[in-house]
């Protein structure tokens, strides 16, 4: 914090310096001192689809979903061509909408960010999520193995969850009344 504050006050027009100093008060958990320092660098510099994501991730861990899924929507205005970023707050937007239980919204959002980001393993898991919470284990049970591959691992709870429910649907299919 100190480097960035006297690196904002030699050079303040310099945006990336208030956006690091409003990503570690961000860290820090000094939510009101990080906004400040990111609404400098959002001024200096409007068109950094950055600053506006660390903003979205500012409203969002205060609990302001609204307001996070506004910015992170301007954050991939701003992005155009930047699959990164735009990977990243696709996952962010969907994982809002998993919280929510906007199922079909969160699916878009988390199919977008992995489609963007292959390896964005959070998208992935938060998709797994998904699936298990909508009861479409062979979908959640595939993530869990891609994951695995990856080294990953998967909470022994959620994966033992999900191949209950991959048991019960296998079950379900092969007795079918009347046969």
């Amino acid at each position: 914090i100190g480097f960035f504050e006297a690196a904002a006050r030699q050079e303040p027009e310099v945006a990336m310096y208030f956006s690091n100093l409003g990503r570690s008060f961000y860290e820090l958990g000094e939510f009101p001192k990080a906004l400040a320092s990111y609404k400098i660098a959002a001024e200096l510099d409007p068109k950094d689809p950055r600053t506006r994501t660390n903003i979205g991730d500012l409203h969002r861990q205060k609990g302001d979903f609204a307001e996070a899924i506004r910015d992170y929507h301007k954050a991939l205005e701003l992005s155009v061509g930047d699959t990164l970023v735009q990977g990243r707050v696709n996952y962010e937007i969907g994982n809002l909408y998993l919280k929510r239980r906007q199922y079909e919204l969160a699916e878009y959002r988390l199919n977008k960010a992995i489609r963007l980001d292959p390896e964005n393993h959070r998208a992935v898991l938060a998709r797994v999520i998904l699936h298990h919470l909508t009861q479409r284990y062979e979908e959640a049970w595939q993530g869990v193995q891609a994951l695995e591959k990856r080294g990953l691992e998967v909470k022994k709870d959620l994966r033992q969850g999900i191949l209950k429910g991959v048991e019960a649907a296998r079950k379900q299919r092969r007795f079918r009344p009347g046969s």
